[in-house]
């Protein structure tokens, strides 16, 4: 039978069997783009249950009443002596027959809140369970992954990403952890805390309205999704007869587009090659990266989004105002002004996200991995952010997402032309380029 089989085989044009596979692949990410979402809803409207709890397990007094409607939960509290640091806590629990949340399959989370009365931060607190650390009967060693915000000087819904989450270090010095068990942990999650936050002043009352808390992600992780299409390339690859030359011409294409794509990237960022190994990576006034020190993240990106169908966006940022900022107060204050919005931009960006000064008081930030509609978001979150700092300064933004077969330059060009629309409308704000 192999004789037969081999002969049969070569019967197939491998034209044909990579044009198939190539539209089953485009029918796969269609269907993936459009039906593969999933989201969890924390809400009175969905089955999961709610109680309260003040801080008198721990010797507190502080009192803690909770109130449901058919739209929100309300956790009105005052804060009272007794404990070293007073707290009350909202928890709530998915129903008995959902049993522990793997909510490792969401990359974002929605939060609807308000805050009444004295309230000024809160908490959000993730807490995981795992037979490492975790003993029955002690609600302290489940794992804390929190999050601290002020939901007034946030975006509504407020938007959080995993990486915005941290283990707190008490907690791993507590229990003697080692090291890697210091890391974000929501693979078993028995229960979803908000609680209020840190150095709460004695006598405070308030609220906290929590509405929806909701989790955004797919059926199956992107990076599973497109590892299991790369297996199929492979395996679909062993068939074709003419495999060799195949990957031989794959080669050379993606070493051309490599090259091509280099020198736009240096032309955009007008860095001559010979000025390369000379000019530093970070701008001297504001720590962030130069031009220069930009090329190597923007070529990675590059490359991530030929080879691997990636989005990535960009967002320009410049500072309202600046000239009269300098012509008033002077050079120093204005360079006071660039130190801390790079700071705010740096500080508020995600640890793969790559912030440069772009020229005088303008900002470029790289946003790998980020559609226009996630970009948007955050660059909504960065204005607010700068804008309530003791500065009192403004930003305008704009922001534009790479197009497939697009000049670099022409992505950063339509950023910019984003930006330019957001001053002529009035600055202090965000605008997308279409």
């Amino acid at each position: 039978m192999k004789p037969i089989y081999c002969y049969n085989l070569a019967m197939f044009r491998p034209e044909r069997i990579l044009l198939l596979l190539f539209l089953l692949t485009l029918l796969a990410i269609a269907a993936y783009n459009l039906f593969m979402d999933s989201t969890l809803v924390v809400s009175p409207k969905t089955q999961f249950r709610a109680c309260v709890t003040g801080d008198s397990p721990d010797g507190g007094q502080s009192t803690a009443l909770m109130t449901q409607t058919d739209s929100s939960w309300i956790l009105s509290y005052e804060i009272k002596p007794g404990f070293r640091y007073p707290y009350a806590t909202i928890s709530f629990f998915a129903p008995a027959e959902m049993g522990f949340l793997n909510l490792t399959q969401y990359d974002s989370i929605l939060v609807r809140m308000h805050l009444g009365g004295q309230a000024r931060q809160v908490r959000i607190q993730i807490r995981n369970i795992n037979l490492a650390y975790t003993v029955a009967e002690n609600a302290l060693t489940m794992k804390y992954n929190e999050l601290q915000f002020d939901p007034k000087q946030t975006t509504y819904p407020a938007v959080f990403r995993w990486e915005d989450f941290r283990v707190p270090p008490w907690w791993t010095a507590m229990l003697n952890l080692p090291y890697w068990h210091a890391r974000t942990d929501v693979s078993q999650v028995s229960q979803i805390d908000v609680t209020t936050g840190d150095n709460m002043e004695i006598w405070s009352k308030g609220t906290v309205e929590v509405v929806s808390i909701t989790f955004i992600g797919k059926q199956i992780s992107p990076t599973k999704f497109y590892q299991g299409l790369l297996g199929i390339w492979l395996l679909s690859a062993l068939v074709v007869f003419a495999i060799s030359a195949f990957r031989y011409r794959k080669s050379i294409h993606e070493k051309v587009l490599r090259e091509q794509h280099l020198v736009s990237i240096n032309s955009a960022l007008a860095i001559k090659s010979k000025e390369m190994e000379s000019i530093a990576k970070r701008d001297a006034l504001t720590g962030a990266f130069n031009r220069n020190g930009l090329r190597d993240k923007l070529a990675q990106v590059m490359e991530d989004a030929l080879l691997r169908k990636s989005p990535f966006s960009i967002i320009m940022v410049d500072i309202d105002y600046f000239k009269k900022i300098n012509d008033t107060f002077g050079h120093a204050r204005g360079d006071e002004i660039l130190r801390e919005v790079a700071d705010s931009l740096t500080n508020n960006t995600r640890m793969n996200d790559a912030t440069a000064r772009w020229g005088g008081e303008e900002f470029l930030i790289l946003c790998p991995s980020s559609t226009l509609g996630t970009t948007s978001l955050v660059a909504e979150k960065l204005r607010r952010t700068i804008e309530a700092q003791p500065s009192k300064v403004t930003c305008s933004l704009g922001v534009a997402e790479w197009k497939t077969g697009e000049e670099l330059t022409t992505t950063i060009g339509r950023a910019d032309s984003a930006l330019y629309f957001a001053k002529q409308s009035g600055r202090n704000q965000v605008k997308t380029a279409t």
